[in-house]
């Protein structure tokens, strides 16, 4: 038998029964033995353990018991997820519902930043708060900080190359994420880099947060739709793998070249930091971390309740499925959702599929009173994720994404309590009120939903092996797995149309 592993390949074996849809589920384990784990690893998912579900000696025999029981199950459930991304230990989290506090922090990192300044967007804006950006980014590099700055040609096709022309004299690198001009692209035109990435120094941001006036509460600054999201700054050993996801980015677009830094612990949170691993997907470089860790999280990790958040709520079959099955062994599952989007066509699309959901039992919460555009995912209170994948074939099937994985009750019990908060505020959705949508509705939820599935198609931007002529932009061919021949069936049933078969 062929020995395949999981970890940064995606491959799978053969015996693994999959469809157009289907999520790369680890089933590994019933075929081939497990991989090895470096001890130190081990170590550090038993301390963050520890530390999480914690034992004293006043606690009842029984207590104890089910406590060691549960550590157990966490225990494997971190172990089948550790080969999908970097792992610490002692990180220093702090959780932003709102940009003015996220941006303000960002601001003094680059200010403080004396070794690089390293900057990544789908999004920014040639509003004040880009411009307020630009100028600290400038600044530093002036200082002779190493300043990087890395925005998607097509999500930041509104920033003014003028206001960049600063940062370049004054020494900074700017780099455009597969430009759109055909003979200056570095893939399909479709692929893009949707990461938010800040590493300055030691301190690291990464979330959903793109750079703009719209994320800002200010009065004086906001002149369009509200965005409701949610941000991260890391202090401790996670910055480093940040750095690299950063770098892996750069990689694809650009000859300029960096090493990983090497970050340490806050000196006080050595033994109490959070439990974090960087989750990466780069369909092109076949790293489906982020789709992996989200079939295993759902269908292994919860038993008591998941609580999700996310703006374009088109979940693939294999997702949608997972949801369904966390319900039914009696999980909680209640997803807030966005009911007003800058993607109108997306809301109708949602509303299509809600009644698969509904029906067996999951409970829907539309927000309406601003613009959500915050994905994080919290399971039964002590493990919680936050970053930019969608629930959405573009950002599963095609998109740069970066998501980060916590095991801290602290910042999962934040996370959990702006999610009650948001629940509270928004319109549940019920069966009853689903099905009695008027035949216009209907019929625009699905010319919609069928309108987006099919936008999220790989035929239309090449990302498929063996290459074929895409709809848009030049055909991409990964590298070669010659060894694997297998490879080339399952990456069709995994991501691409089975028509090209």
């Amino acid at each position: 038998q062929r020995r395949v592993t999981w970890g940064t390949s995606g491959i799978m074996s053969p015996h693994e029964k999959k469809t157009e849809d289907s999520a790369p589920v680890n089933l590994v384990e019933k075929i081939i033995a497990a991989p090895a784990h470096d001890p130190k690893d081990i170590r550090k998912i038993d301390d963050a353990l520890k530390r999480v579900f914690n034992i004293t000696r006043t606690d009842p025999q029984e207590t104890q018991w089910s406590i060691v029981e549960v550590r157990r199950r966490w225990r494997d459930f971190l172990q089948r997820l550790m080969p999908l991304g970097d792992v610490s230990v002692g990180n220093d989290i702090t959780f932003y519902h709102d940009g003015d506090s996220c941006y303000n922090d960002m601001f003094k990192a680059i200010d403080g930043a004396k070794k690089r300044v390293w900057l990544e967007t789908y999004i920014m804006q040639s509003d004040e708060t880009g411009q307020q950006f630009l100028k600290k980014l400038t600044a530093a590099a002036e200082r002779g900080v190493d300043v990087i700055l890395l925005t998607d040609s097509w999500g930041s096709i509104n920033l003014d190359d003028n206001l960049v022309q600063p940062l370049r004299a004054a020494g900074g690198v700017f780099v455009k994420f597969n430009p759109l001009i055909p003979w200056l692209s570095s893939g399909p035109l479709l692929w893009r880099d949707h990461r938010k990435i800040l590493v300055a120094d030691e301190e690291g941001f990464c979330g959903s947060m793109n750079i703009g006036d719209e994320y800002r509460n200010s009065p004086h600054l906001h002149r369009h739709q509200l965005f409701k999201d949610s941000h991260l700054k890391i202090r401790g050993p996670a910055v480093s793998h940040l750095a690299a996801t950063f770098l892996d980015s750069m990689s694809e677009t650009s000859t300029v070249t960096r090493e990983v830094p090497g970050m340490q612990a806050p000196a006080a949170s050595g033994k109490t930091g959070a439990y974090v691993q960087v989750l990466r997907s780069n369909v092109r470089r076949d790293v489906r971390s982020i789709q992996q860790a989200l079939s295993i999280i759902l269908n292994e990790a919860s038993y008591e309740r998941v609580h999700i958040t996310s703006p374009y709520f088109l979940p693939p079959k294999w997702l949608l499925k997972s949801i369904i099955d966390a319900q039914r062994r009696g999980v909680d599952v209640r997803i807030v959702t966005a009911g007003i989007s800058d993607v109108p066509l997306i809301c109708r699309a949602s509303e299509h599929i809600y009644g698969q959901f509904l029906k067996n039992g999951v409970k829907i919460y539309e927000i309406r009173d601003s613009t959500l555009h915050a994905k994080t995912l919290v399971v039964d209170g002590v493990y919680s994720c936050v970053g930019s994948f969608n629930l959405d074939r573009w950002s599963g099937r095609r998109n740069l994404e970066v998501t980060i994985s916590m095991l801290d009750r602290k910042i999962s019990e934040q996370i959990d309590s702006q999610f009650e908060k948001d629940m509270k505020n928004a319109r549940e959705i019920t069966l009853e009120n689903w099905k009695q949508r008027d035949l216009l509705s209907r019929l625009l939820g699905w010319a919609s939903y069928h309108l987006v599935r099919l936008s999220g198609k790989q035929f239309l931007d090449g990302l498929v092996d063996p290459p074929v002529t895409p709809a848009f932009g030049p055909t991409h061919k990964p590298p070669a797995h010659d060894a694997f021949p297998e490879y080339h069936i399952c990456q069709y049933f995994m991501w691409g149309d089975l028509g090209l078969l």
